[in-house]
């Protein structure tokens, strides 16, 4: 459903828009994993970055 945004980051994870929002999650997991849901218009790569650590 979702799509790889390899232009923003390296993660295995999907993305969805919905609205002015992103919801961040990996499908190799059963059930799905939510790993967030963000403004899209927030720094995607930083946000990212800041959560792994």
């Amino acid at each position: 459903m979702g799509h790889k945004r390899e232009d923003l980051t390296a993660y295995p994870v999907l993305f969805w828009p919905v609205g002015s929002y992103l919801v961040i999650y990996r499908a190799k997991r059963l059930p799905i994993e939510i790993v967030a849901v963000t403004r899209g218009s927030r720094d995607i790569p930083a946000f990212l970055r800041q959560r792994a650590d």
